[in-house]
């Protein structure tokens, strides 16, 4: 297994691909998530930073622990753990039966703080993926997007705000069958 030394320290890309590669025996990935739960701070953000660089089909892995997940961002208060949490929580396809409102709830308030750009446009691109089967949610989330003045948004948070209302209008629309 992976000493947890290793993670205790800054690790760098080219050891980031090196745990990647570890990471295709799903031992190794299941000895990185339970370090979660009692790892330093540092070795928490390399163990997430390793899971936001697995291939497609290996981060297929982490979709059942999706409410662990989920669970790790609310109570997270380190800025770097939150974007990465985010960041997972957004490669994770949510269908209608997956809305959380503790999660939802979370994403919406830090839609417009003074949170890192990053976690406020990963807030919103998960609130909407949340929201997108309830129409009354929908509508709620609309109104936090009108919120923010687009014009004083950076380029990133800008095309997370004009991606979001234009998959809310795509929705509101009737369809032309």
């Amino acid at each position: 297994m992976i000493p947890t030394e290793r993670l205790d320290t800054r690790i760098h890309a080219r050891e980031i691909r090196e745990l990647v590669a570890a990471c295709a025996d799903d031992g190794v990935k299941e000895h990185l998530f339970a370090l979660l739960a009692s790892s330093s701070e540092r070795a928490v953000y390399n163990i997430l930073w390793v899971f936001t660089h697995l291939p497609a089909a290996d981060r297929r892995w982490l979709w059942p622990r999706r409410d662990i997940l989920a669970d790790m961002l609310l109570t997270a208060t380190h800025i770097g753990h939150r974007r990465l949490l985010l960041t997972l929580l957004n490669a994770i396809p949510i269908d209608a039966s997956g809305l959380r409102t503790d999660l939802l709830d979370h994403c919406r308030a830090h839609i417009n703080t003074t949170e890192p750009y990053a976690i406020r446009a990963l807030s919103l691109k998960l609130a909407w993926a949340q929201c997108r089967f309830y129409p009354e949610l929908i509508e709620e989330l609309r109104l936090h997007i009108e919120i923010m003045s687009a014009s004083d948004l950076p380029p990133g948070l800008r095309s997370a705000r004009r991606s979001v209302l234009r998959a809310i209008e795509a929705q509101s629309r009737p369809s032309s069958r």
